[in-house]
């Protein structure tokens, strides 16, 4: 079973990749969040397989920032960062920052759960 953590801030982008995590085999969506200053303890307390994270994200911290966080505090499960953005900057600094991966928002569910698996 590959538990999925998910950070997203918009709450019908979040409800729909837990429904697709949840109802596909070996995966369950173990934890969602609006943003890592929520997510920061619990995830640390009770990691993650994978952590599926959005760029863009309200409070202090956006989505790279968050790996970079979540790396120094000692996290050691994989990170996909997924958005809307297709710059090439915003894509290295995710994998610079510790990002394993990098999805768009219009990737189709079965290539969500492909990248989930090989994370």
């Amino acid at each position: 079973m590959i538990r999925v953590a998910l950070i997203e801030d918009d709450a019908d982008i979040r409800d729909n990749l837990m429904l697709i995590i949840d109802r596909a085999e070996g995966f369950s969506c173990r934890q969602a969040f609006s943003d890592v200053q929520e997510a920061g303890k619990s995830l640390l307390n009770d990691p993650p397989d994978v952590l599926l994270m959005d760029i863009t994200l309200p409070g202090k911290m956006n989505g790279i920032e968050g790996v970079e966080f979540l790396r120094a505090a000692g996290a050691t499960f994989e990170t996909i960062m997924l958005t809307v953005h297709q710059e090439e900057k915003l894509v290295f600094d995710a994998l610079c920052a510790g990002a394993c991966g990098y999805l768009t928002k219009n990737t189709p569910p079965n290539r969500i759960l492909d990248a989930l698996r090989e994370a």
